[in-house]
């Protein structure tokens, strides 16, 4: 992805095995405008920066 502000998502979970981190996704604000709903379909990136 460009450099640029966006909104980083990072997906957790309480994992009694410690395994706490699902996934990330990251989304560049230029696409989201306020007050209106966007819906997206992503495959969540396995690391975390």
């Amino acid at each position: 992805m460009k450099s640029g502000k966006c909104l980083h998502v990072l997906i957790l979970q309480d994992d009694p095995a410690g395994r706490d981190f699902l996934g990330e996704a990251r989304f560049p604000l230029r696409e989201l405008q306020p007050c209106q709903t966007k819906y997206y379909n992503v495959s969540l990136e396995d690391h975390y920066q």
